[in-house]
């Protein structure tokens, strides 16, 4: 197991960030990659601008899910990637932060109609809103 390396950011409080971690200079974090257009779709903007663009802090919390329940990396970014969708959500429920997750709740990807519906909504969404900008006084 590789060993957290803890850097200073700017305010006082430690960060450890897995910096020898293959998955940081991998493919994989890419914004147009597999696992990233499926937190897109599955999760939403928000959760992929943290997973392509905060790679370093998305990672380091990854991580250390993994290395608190011993889960697959899947598992522990489906995790990270519910959080940080809905933080309320997430904490409120005391059962899902104290006991440790399973492989079976593994979600599957999602579905060529859930994404092509996505598409359809975005597509509708921003003329509408272009032409609700246009029409502002």
């Amino acid at each position: 197991r590789k060993k957290a390396c803890i850097l200073r950011q700017r305010s006082s409080v430690p960060k450890a960030l897995y910096e020898e971690d293959p998955w940081l200079q991998g493919p994989e974090r890419g914004p147009f990659s597999s696992p990233s257009i499926e937190a897109l779709f599955r999760y939403g903007p928000i959760v992929w601008g943290q997973r392509c663009f905060n790679a370093g802090e998305y990672n380091a919390s990854v991580r250390k899910l993994q290395d608190r329940w011993g889960i697959s990396r899947q598992l522990a970014e489906q995790e990270i990637n519910t959080l940080l969708a809905d933080q309320n959500a997430y904490l409120a429920n005391e059962k899902r932060v104290t006991t440790k997750p399973k492989e079976s709740d593994l979600l599957p990807p999602v579905a060529l109609t859930d994404k092509l519906l996505v598409l359809a909504w975005v597509a509708v969404l921003i003329p509408s809103i272009n032409y609700l900008i246009s029409v502002w006084p």
